[in-house]
């Protein structure tokens, strides 16, 4: 039976790695008026400033280029207070805390740290050196992204599911969401570019880690906004 689980979230896995871009033909926008729905007007609190700033600052973009400011300690605290620990706590939720999803550092152009694909150990807040720097960009649909640093989200899927059956595969996917608006609210914090992408060509971004199983779910370049 589980052969046959796994064999159904691995398959689905596959089957959406990314295809050609569609556009439709036409674009509808449907407009409802839903006049008998009786609604209730909401009001609501000001919150602290930096986390309003924070949330409010957040944004993705894909023109970014590479910063001469961010160096090790910028991305340390980026990693430490979006998806590290801090006593004995990680910073996002996981369905039995099991925290199957890996972060993956690929250092391009990083001072003070020399470039390499690199893993994120949060338990002891270290990046472990995996191998030489391998260019991340052939896994871009959008190739001409610059960057200082791409982390690779990704999960083993088969660890992730045995504990959880084929519901372990969504919450790999919640878990991987969870830490990206971390990420990004801190990179805010930072004023650091960062881009959630999760349409890249799988089979470039899997290769990068020593695990066998290992499924990227999201690619995260770093660097500085162009105005």
């Amino acid at each position: 039976m589980e052969d046959i689980m796994t064999n159904y979230f691995q398959t689905y896995h596959n089957q959406s790695n990314w295809p050609p871009i569609k556009k439709p033909e036409n674009r509808v926008i449907e407009k409802l008026e839903n006049t008998f729905l009786r609604t209730i007007q909401l009001d609501y609190i000001q919150l602290d400033n930096h986390l309003m700033d924070a949330l409010n600052s957040r944004k993705s973009s894909k023109e970014m280029r590479v910063s001469k400011t961010l160096d090790a300690l910028k991305l340390g605290t980026l990693l430490k207070w979006s998806i590290g620990m801090f006593e004995d706590r990680r910073m996002f939720p996981s369905a039995g805390e099991l925290y199957t999803i890996k972060c993956l550092v690929a250092i391009k152009d990083l001072g003070g740290v020399k470039s390499g694909l690199y893993e994120y150990i949060p338990e002891h807040h270290r990046i472990a050196w995996l191998g030489e720097y391998q260019e991340l960009k052939k896994a871009f649909v959008q190739e001409d992204i610059d960057f200082n640093v791409c982390l690779v989200l990704g999960s083993d899927l088969d660890r992730a599911c045995q504990h959880y059956g084929e519901r372990g595969y969504r919450f790999s996917l919640l878990e991987a969401g969870h830490m990206m608006q971390n990420i990004m609210l801190v990179a805010s914090t930072l004023e650091l570019a960062v881009a959630p992408i999760g349409g890249f060509k799988d089979d470039v971004a899997n290769e990068l880690s020593t695990h066998e199983n290992f499924k990227s779910m999201y690619l995260v370049p770093i660097g500085e906004y162009i105005d």
